[in-house]
């Protein structure tokens, strides 16, 4: 779960604010960033366009 914690690297609001914009719980993108969650695809797309697709929804659904 490494690699997911790559989102923490990246600039956002808050975490609820981007939640918020990703549409989900502070709490489950918080679980995400920390790399304790997986996201389907649907959220890992969502999370990837919020990011501007600086992470993939491929990195974030940790498919290699």
């Amino acid at each position: 779960m490494e690699k997911i914690n790559s989102l923490l690297r990246y600039k956002f609001k808050t975490k609820t604010q981007a939640a918020n914009e990703i549409g989900c719980s502070r709490q489950w993108f918080t679980q995400v960033c920390n790399g304790k969650k997986i996201p389907g695809r649907k959220m890992a797309t969502r999370i990837s366009e919020y990011f501007d697709g600086k992470v993939t929804p491929s990195e974030l659904m940790q498919i290699e």
